[in-house]
């Protein structure tokens, strides 16, 4: 089985990384190719996020989307790999 699971035929993705448990690149693509500097702290921000308790049952977050002005980061953590695709984000806007 093809281990990008088509993460490049995601509408909007301009790159990829899946990550091992260890924070490793196993695959990559587009702007994410060869980028650890955006693989490491990725990689951090999410050991730090799960220590964030989200109840007082032990529930764990499984997608996390982190969104600046023109693009976003979507998180996926699945069969103990992490999927990050980078896709463009065009916020609706609002005339107020």
């Amino acid at each position: 089985m093809d281990k990008t699971l088509n993460m490049d035929k995601i509408p909007g993705s301009v790159g990829y990384q899946i990550l091992n448990e260890d924070g490793a690149i196993l695959s990559a693509s587009g702007q994410l190719e060869y980028d650890e500097t955006t693989a490491n702290r990725i990689f951090k921000f999410l050991h730090t996020a799960c220590k964030i308790p989200l109840s007082e049952k032990k529930d764990y977050w499984k997608r996390i989307m982190v969104m600046w002005d023109d693009f976003m980061y979507v998180i996926t953590v699945s069969n103990r790999k992490i999927y990050v695709c980078k896709r463009t984000y065009q916020p609706d806007t609002v005339n107020v």
